[in-house]
């Protein structure tokens, strides 16, 4: 390139960039789509504006029809004999070549080569006259052939023009402005304004084509001109623009490069003879050749070489290494750049598709599609295939009617535990699974991140989550443990946990023990969280004994003084077909769902009660309607319990004296035990009245009172209240009623273990004081004692204690297998008594210690600090993140509230830059105009400016986006000088069927340094890209909302270790922006080879984002509902109290 070309490139590349603001400026406008040869419109206005024709008459009447992409404003009365059609969608007819070779192909052609000003008395135009730049006419005119200037046309006084004339203004204005003013014929300024005042005005036959339209007169009438519209037509010409020609046209940036030609969305109307994708002035303007795809003849279309690989279109070999474009391999993956133009790889990505294999490897060697990274789609990725030895074009490799993903494979997965003071060295999975468990299994320590698992009684080393997307039956899970850092405790003391957190329950498992090898193991069907523990110290923790009934002689603790004899009368009449109706549970994949299929709440109730039954307790299954029939006699065993409820039914009516006479029966056959007490009761489940005789149910009222049987009646539903509360008061039991499904639930629980407890809870937080006093086992064997049984919010965090700590106590039963485990000798030795479920603790405000609190959010001056948080008892996020993001926020330390009036100057490059270290395969002289039209462009026309303690660069709520918006052709464009990531969180609004976006960014602008950025858009339209091979998404401006903005630098392991901004800004946003000028790329850094100071990569910034959504709370709950359980989850935190999404990513 010479010097020339390159200050050509400079300013198209820079005006491309600007195009991407005017993209969005400029409406989506289809072709002309009216049938048949005449134009349509008496007016028509191409400009999307408020006003883009404007009419200021007292009347105003048309005889044709008027449209335009804007609005038409008339001041006085307006009378259109036609159609008016407003914000039309419509695209500017373009005829330059209709009207030169009609008016101005001839010999008689009065041609002016510069600015032609003429002031005379009379002024006739009879031959046509071209202006190659200014028409400027003062006196009586006549126009009675064309008159064309490729600038502005102003005509002073009397005009008028004949049925067969044109008005034409190739790239500007027309103004006319007279006393009298007669048009005839037809007025084109396609690219400009047509302004006409007068104080007469007769458009007698004419067709006026313009962006927009302004008429200034008492009184308009204008009538359609056939012959006018006849010559215009319907069809749009393709636009040639020779560079020559650009100097008329509106430049506003002052760039050298038109706006119209600036705005890439032009291009398809430009022509392009070669059909290389550039416009045959754009190829005129670089120095390529219009009339060849390919101008150097180096297999690379020129807009491919221009756009795609930055290399020079006018040469071979763009950087003179004696190797041609074609044949370079930029990215290194085996595929020269021609190859990778044919096959539409990246030349810039050696994996395209990002299936871990490079493109090379994939087109040469393996035969599969670089673009695809299944490319047979049998759901095993090209790369795992190769791994597992299938082959990745086929879909069932060995034929035997199994697809390879369906295959499994005997495979083992190995997990290097990094910390070296953990006893377990290796996590081992071994199995006969789907996939490829190198890529679809993932093993990570959670110690010190999930609390339960944390402080497990008696943990060895850490313990450890484990997920797979593969399909499998059986596994073995193997540690392997370093004997020399047990402690004092055997190896063959150590025992597997599973932590099933559904249940909220430790899992003992059957421990396999490898002396020779130093590995313990299991064999599972599932995985999730998996630890070993000392069993020994395990079960010491169960064995504490608690007396959560001091009062009442009754003891939660192992040896248990009341023998319970219990019968569940269960009502089974017909109208529970619609209280409680039976069905098939969801879920059935094992022998044991099988055999209990069905499910309603007197199921489950009833199961909830067994659950609490002591090992001695016995209890029947008693189901009653007209008549009674025992579903099982009394029984210790909870399995045979739980198989009679499944002989429930609905049908029939109710006698409460047929459910107490066969109950009183089943007591009657109870072993009693006499070196105790035994109790013996019955609880009656009923949603109906008694069809029975008061006689009867009487009778066998006084028959419970003699045989010393308490009688716990529940209703719910019509249930007669008043006779189930009699028969409770008469017996000396209680009488519950249930107000919905979930009441007899908890009331069935509630009697299987209320008499262990003195219920008394002074503080109304659903523990009861005892259970505070005492001391709480919760499910990994640890007992916290620091509730206060006075406070409701022990630790002050917002959840009463009762929340932190279910209040439903659980009846455990551990065998330890013989202390000592000389089972022998000893025999088995049975734990026995009551855990809580915990979900988080009572006794921390920050459970796990991650810095947000358990149950409430935290502000700061007004403004969010951070969120609820969103599983308390497992750290959210890197363990330092969110505690040093509030330490230094309450502190103040670089934080920021207000903008300053200091806007940013964009960096200048200053000094001899080797651009060919950056991009070592480009046309330095290209990379030199990508750089310098990011230069040029940045903080100025963004409107950056510091915050008012100049910590770092924000963008203003008023800049071009605001106006604009947003499309995917903006992140084309920054790519090239940037490196950004980006999270794209859509969502339709429930209540209108709305698009919206929540945008994310982070990374590097070359010229305003590390930053971050939140945006919030709603959808507009589609726009179509150069290529016309994709959409363009195109998003506009939404609402401006409270939100916050924080920028972190983190290590290697994700902690965070320094700060760079806290954005915390009084005003609503729509686009929350940070930048830190002083702070760049670290890999542009070093092919510089400047000193810029502090440098990071993208993948090492850290931001911490919030946005209010108050005002519209639907709004999250619909971003929620539609991100929940994908990828992008894992940054999200939707604190739904507060109304606000968090993002840290």
């Amino acid at each position: 390139m010479n010097n020339r070309l390159v200050q050509k490139s400079k300013r198209l590349l820079s005006g491309i960039v600007v195009a991407a603001i005017a993209t969005s400026m400029l409406p989506t406008l289809p072709a002309v789509a009216e049938t048949g040869e005449k134009y349509p419109y008496t007016l028509f206005a191409g400009s999307s504006a408020e006003g883009a024709i404007t009419v200021n008459a007292g009347n105003f009447c048309i005889n044709g029809n008027v449209a335009t992409n804007g609005t038409i404003v008339s001041s006085g009365n307006m009378n259109v004999n036609g159609t008016k059609t407003e914000n039309a969608g419509f695209d500017m007819i373009y005829i330059f070549d209709k009207i030169d070779t009609k008016y101005f192909s001839g010999n008689n052609v009065e041609e002016h080569t510069e600015d032609y000003f003429l002031d005379e008395l009379n002024i006739n135009i009879n031959t046509p006259t071209e202006v190659l730049g200014e028409a400027e006419l003062t006196g009586n005119i006549n126009i009675n052939t064309a008159l064309k200037a490729f600038e502005d046309v102003t005509l002073n006084g009397e005009v008028k023009n004949t049925n067969d004339s044109a008005i034409y203004s190739k790239y500007g204005d027309i103004v006319i402005d007279s006393t009298n003013v007669n048009l005839n014929g037809l007025v084109y300024a396609p690219f400009g304004s047509v302004e006409v005042k007068a104080m007469n005005l007769n458009l007698n036959n004419v067709v006026i084509i313009a962006d927009s339209i302004v008429l200034d007169c008492p009184n308009v009438n204008a009538n359609y001109s056939t012959n006018a519209a006849e010559f215009v037509g319907t069809v749009s010409e393709p636009l040639d623009i020779p560079v020559d020609e650009w100097q008329y046209m509106t430049n506003e940036n002052g760039n050298g490069l038109p706006d119209f030609i600036e705005n890439t969305r032009n291009w398809s109307k430009l022509i392009d003879t070669d059909g290389d994708k550039l416009p045959d002035c754009i190829e005129q303007y670089i120095g390529s050749d219009a009339m060849l795809p390919d101008t150097d003849g180096d297999g690379l279309d020129d807009c491919y070489e221009a756009f795609v690989l930055y290399t020079s279109p006018t040469k071979t070999d763009t950087d003179e290494n004696g190797i041609t474009d074609c044949d370079e391999d930029f990215d290194e993956d085996g595929l020269t750049n021609r190859k990778e133009y044919i096959c539409d790889t990246s030349p810039w990505m050696n994996d395209t598709d990002d299936d871990n294999l490079t493109d090379g490897e994939e087109i040469n060697t393996y035969g599969t599609n670089p673009l695809e990274p299944d490319t047979d789609f049998d759901g095993l990725e090209d790369s795992d295939e190769i791994y597992l030895g299938t082959d990745p074009t086929i879909t069932d490799t060995d034929g035997d009617g199994i697809l390879d993903c369906d295959e499994k494979f005997y495979q083992t997965f190995t997990h290097i535990v990094e910390n070296e003071e953990c006893a377990i060295e290796e996590v081992i999975v071994s199995m006969e699974g789907t996939g490829n468990l190198q890529t679809n299994t993932t093993i990570e320590s959670v110690m010190d991140k999930d609390v339960i698992c944390s402080e497990v009684v008696g943990l060895i080393g850490e313990p450890f989550s484990i997920e797979t997307t593969s399909r499998f039956d059986t596994a073995t899970l193997t540690f392997k443990i370093n004997q020399s850092k047990l402690g004092d405790t055997a190896f063959d003391n150590l025992m597997f946990l599973w932590y099933d957190e559904e249940n909220y329950k430790f899992v003992e498992l059957e421990t396999f023990y490898d002396y020779e090898n130093s590995t313990v193991s299991i064999e599972t069907t599932h995985f999730s969280k998996y630890m070993v523990i000392d069993k020994y110290k395990w079960f010491e923790a169960w064995a504490v004994e608690f007396d959560y009934n001091p009062t009442g002689g009754g003891s939660g603790a192992p040896t248990i003084p009341v023998k319970y004899n219990t019968v569940l009368a269960i009502d089974c009449s017909g109208s529970m077909d619609w209280n409680d109706p039976i069905s098939i549970r969801s879920g059935i994949n094992s022998a044991y769902d099988a055999l209990h299929p069905y499910t309603c709440n007197r199921i489950t109730a009833a199961e909830g009660f067994i659950k609490y039954m002591n090992s001695n307790d016995e209890t029947a299954i008693v189901l009653f309607t007209d008549s009674a029939n025992t579903a099982s006699s009394m029984t210790t065993d909870k399995e045979t319990l739980k198989l009679a409820l499944q002989k429930m039914y609905s049908n029939g009516g109710t006698s409460f004296s047929a459910a107490l006479n066969a109950s009183i029966k089943q007591i009657e056959s109870a072993e009693k035990i006499s070196n105790g007490a035994n109790k013996n009761r019955i609880i009656l489940l009923s949603d109906g009245d008694d069809n029975d005789s008061a006689s009867r149910r009487n009778a066998a009222i006084q028959m419970c009172n003699d045989k010393y049987i308490e009688v716990y009646t529940v209703g719910f539903g019509s249930a007669n209240d008043t006779i189930l509360q009699n028969i409770a008061d008469k017996t000396g039991g209680k009488y519950y009623k249930a107000l919905n499904a979930q009441d007899i639930v908890d009331i069935f629980a509630k009697l299987g273990y209320m008499d262990d407890f003195d219920m008394t809870d002074t503080d109304g937080d659903g523990l009861p004081d005892a259970v505070e006093a005492a001391g709480i086992r919760i499910q990994n064997g640890k007992i916290i004692y620091g509730c206060d049984p006075t406070n409701p919010d022990s630790d002050n965090d917002g959840l009463l204690d009762g929340e932190e700590i279910n209040p439903s106590p659980i009846y455990s039963e551990k065998e330890d297998n013989g202390w000592f485990g000389l089972k022998e000798l000893f025999g088995t030795n049975t734990v026995q008594g009551y855990y809580f479920d915990m979900y988080s603790n009572p006794e921390k405000e920050d459970s796990d210690g991650d810095g947000l609190f358990d149950g409430k959010a935290q502000y700061h001056n007004g403004k969010a600090l951070a969120p609820t948080d969103p599983d308390p008892i497992n750290v959210t996020g890197e363990f330092n993140m969110w505690k040093t993001h509030i330490e230094e926020i309450k502190s103040e330390t670089k934080t920021a509230y207000g903008y300053s009036n200091d806007y940013y100057e964009p960096v200048q490059f200053e000094g001899e830059v080797k651009w060919n270290f950056i991009f070592p395969y480009l046309d330095s002289n290209l990379v030199e105009v990508i750089v310098s039209a990011f230069s040029s462009f940045g903080s100025v026309a963004l409107d950056f400016r510091y915050d008012d303690e100049h910590i770092a660069l924000h963008s203003d709520t008023t800049q071009w986006q605001s106006i604009g918006g947003y499309n995917d052709f903006y992140d084309w464009v920054f790519n090239i000088a940037t490196s950004m990531n980006k999270l794209k969180l859509d969502f339709t609004l429930s209540t209108n069927n709305q698009d919206y976006v929540v945008w994310v960014w982070k990374g590097n602008y070359l010229n305003l340094g590390a930053g971050s950025e939140v945006g919030f858009y709603t959808q507009n339209e589609t726009l179509e890209n150069l290529e016309k091979n994709f959409k363009l998404e195109h998003w506009m401006v939404s609402d401006e909302l409270p939100m916050t903005l924080s920028l972190y630098k983190v290590a290697g392991n994700g902690l965070i270790y320094d700060t760079y901004y806290h954005w915390l800004p009084d005003e609503n946003q729509w686009w929350i922006t940070g930048f830190v000028p002083d702070v760049y790329d670290q890999w542009l850094s070093s092919k510089f080879g400047l000193d810029w100071g502090d440098t990071v990569t993208e993948d090492k910034l850290l931001q911490i984002a919030s946005v209010d959504f108050s005002e519209n709370p639907q709004m999250l709950i619909d971003l929620k509902k539609n991100f929940e359980g994908k990828r992008e989850a894992q940054y999200l935190i939707f604190d739904m109290e507060e109304n606000t999404l968090w993002i840290a990513w």
